[in-house]
């Protein structure tokens, strides 16, 4: 029974029914209703639903009490037949499409596949759909340990990171560097130790121009390893930054490398205020790309 449903698990719980926000009650309703989609269309038992809800303070009558909250629960949804008892736990039958998180992870997979195609476009379309579905941590707000779902939750993080980075690399295919720049900063400002991430912001930063910023962006990838981790940036890392140094601005590309001159394949001197300097193409980009598809 019930209406058109829907759940949020990529931020706080909220439930919909009819595009109408559920008022779930407070925080073990909330904890019982988490537990329940997101391990959706499996019985989940009345034991573990327990522990989740009081811990090792459970009442003498805790089935009475999980009871008493599933009924409520049952109320507020609207939707007798979808929260059933099945032998020893409850069981929440949800489609694919009633969840944010099954949503986010179909896009995430379509995205993929228009890559594979070089449909950079449409990537970029599909990825922009599947994380504006994010509205913050997952269950932001509840206690993930309680729940035993940090490992989910950190397994739909990472997707999210994955997500980010394939836009990213879509941007750049689709000749959009300063595009590309942005989501990328914010990337490793967020996860400043993932060196791949750090690469892809360079080759971003070189084929928009801005070297300088590119080599920027090593000295805090380098300066973070160092002083968080005691080590040096890896060599793929160590090569592109070489490269970004040793390859001038100004100087004409080297003839017989393909001259290459597209968005994709060279990048403009930075800093300089000649434009004619920008005609003279460094053959750097289309070299490091190599090394941030090993990084997947």
């Amino acid at each position: 029974g019930g209406g058109v449903m829907e759940f949020t698990v990529l931020g706080p719980l909220e439930a919909t029914v009819e595009g109408t926000v559920v008022a779930l009650g407070g925080l073990k309703a909330r904890t019982l209703l988490a537990l329940l989609v997101m391990h959706r269309n499996t019985v989940v038992s009345t034991d573990r639903l327990a522990a989740a809800l009081w811990g090792d303070e459970a009442p003498a009558d805790a089935l009475g009490g999980l009871r008493t909250y599933v009924s409520r629960l049952r109320r507020a949804l609207g939707a007798d037949g979808r929260l059933a008892f099945v032998g020893s736990g409850y069981r929440l039958a949800l489609a694919d499409d009633e969840l944010d998180a099954a949503r986010f992870e179909a896009l995430l997979a379509e995205a993929r596949q228009s890559s594979a195609v070089h449909d950079h476009d449409e990537a970029i379309a599909v990825l922009d759909a599947a994380l504006a579905l994010w509205r913050g941590d997952v269950l932001d707000g509840l206690d993930l340990v309680t729940l035993d779902l940090q490992a989910e939750a950190a397994r739909l993080s990472e997707l999210r990171v994955s997500a980010s980075e394939l836009r990213a690399q879509a941007l750049l295919a689709a000749g959009r560097p300063d595009d590309a720049v942005a989501g990328l900063e914010l990337l490793v400002h967020r996860h400043p130790e993932r060196e791949h991430l750090t690469l892809l912001l360079m080759d971003a930063l070189a084929v928009g121009g801005r070297r300088a910023d590119a080599l920027a962006a090593y000295q805090r990838l380098r300066r973070h390893l160092v002083d968080e981790l005691g080590v040096e940036p890896s060599h793929a890392v160590q090569l592109a930054q070489h490269r970004l140094l040793t390859e001038a601005p100004a100087a004409p590309a080297l003839t017989g490398s393909g001259g290459s001159t597209g968005p994709t394949g060279s990048i403009g001197s930075t800093g300089s205020a000649s434009n004619g300097a920008s005609e003279h193409a460094v053959n750097l980009p289309r070299r490091m790309t190599r090394f941030v598809g090993r990084a997947d």
